[in-house]
């Protein structure tokens, strides 16, 4: 049976109605991310789900696109989707690991752990995601992938907004 993450479910391709700030507490993480999935719908809500968590994303549309990119540049971590064009997730993660054999990956999939092969369960630069998933349990995934700890979130009365929105630390706390 693979390492799966927690299955916990948010509607990951809703594209966002306006810009707007991203939560408050989000940025927890640092680091760098490709993100491959050939839905650019999910590519855009993963790279906002991802950015508001503090992390710097590439984003790639499928493993042939990645792997050029990765030939050139170094990622703390991928999410790469296993169903894709031309060169797909598994193919993409064999090429990865003849190169970069302890490189994090954090393999997603509408289609369930099953597409997940034997040796990759055994793996422990690798961990299998069910889409849709929720910002959240994306974060934890790449955590776990990466053996990062979550830094603690603020509290809410440790960031406030600022008239025109902008969000700035506070000392104070403002009433409710």
């Amino acid at each position: 049976m693979p390492r799966t993450a927690p299955r916990d479910f948010e509607a990951a391709t809703k594209p966002a109605a306006s810009p707007s700030p991203p939560p408050e507490s989000t940025a927890v993480h640092s680091g760098t991310v490709l993100l491959v999935d050939d839905n650019e719908d999910v590519r855009r809500a993963g790279k906002r789900m991802l950015e508001s968590r503090g992390f710097e994303v590439e984003l790639a549309e499928d493993g042939q696109v990645a792997l050029s990119i990765v030939e050139t540049c170094r990622f703390d971590v991928l999410v790469v989707d296993l169903i894709m064009p031309r060169m797909d997730g598994r193919q993409l993660l064999r090429s990865v690991r003849r190169r970069m054999p302890r490189q994090p990956i954090v393999l997603v999939s509408g289609y369930g752990a099953q597409l997940v092969d034997g040796a990759i369960s055994s793996d422990p630069h690798t961990l299998f995601l069910a889409k849709p998933y929720r910002s959240k349990d994306l974060a934890a995934a790449i955590a776990e992938v990466t053996g990062a700890k979550e830094a603690p979130r603020p509290r809410k009365s440790a960031v406030r907004r600022r008239r025109d929105g902008v969000k700035r630390p506070s000392a104070r706390v403002d009433p409710p």
